[in-house]
């Protein structure tokens, strides 16, 4: 017969986690309860209800801040505007990760990076427009509709496109 499903058993499973992947309260609800109804599926016994026990334990983490949505979207919204991600691009990827409108709304609002930057550096990463060494004129419409796929302003793609060196429009 498998171990009983207990709250402390989630709870390692949910520090395990945290201590290997950044997690939203949502991100690690799913994966604690998914985690219950397979040891359930495989004859585990659960005591109580998979639910109560997954909400304990979020309520525990998050009261030892060990679980804090805030947190995670400053530091998300931060790496992925240095990586040159469009506002667009980060707010869909934060509410795919669970996170609430109002957090990612929040977290957002505290970046200094504007989009018109952002395109500079996602643009010089992925070697498109005034980045590109060969094929420039020959490509200029597929690097258009990339940066705009990327989430950025087709006024913004144009001027890294366009541009006739690397730093010509490169905000400071």
């Amino acid at each position: 017969m498998a171990r009983k499903v207990t709250e402390q058993r989630l709870m390692n499973v949910a520090v395990f986690h945290l201590g290997r992947y950044a997690a939203s309260v949502a991100g690690l609800r799913r994966v604690l309860t998914r985690r219950a109804r397979r040891w359930e599926r495989d004859g585990a016994e659960v005591d109580g209800d998979v639910e109560r026990l997954v909400e304990l334990v979020v309520v525990r983490l998050r009261a030892v801040g060990l679980l804090d949505d805030e947190r995670l979207a400053a530091a998300r919204v931060a790496s992925l505007r240095r990586g040159g991600a469009s506002a667009r691009a980060i707010d869909a990827k934060l509410r795919r990760a669970g996170l609430g409108s109002e957090v990612v709304k929040r977290a957002t609002a505290t970046e200094a990076t504007t989009d018109a930057a952002a395109v500079w550096t996602w643009a010089r990463r992925k070697k498109l427009g005034v980045f590109r060494e060969r094929q420039r004129e020959e490509r200029r419409q597929r690097d258009l509709a990339a940066l705009v796929r990327a989430g950025f302003s087709f006024r913004e793609a144009k001027a890294v496109v366009d541009a006739k060196a690397p730093l010509d429009d490169a905000p400071p």
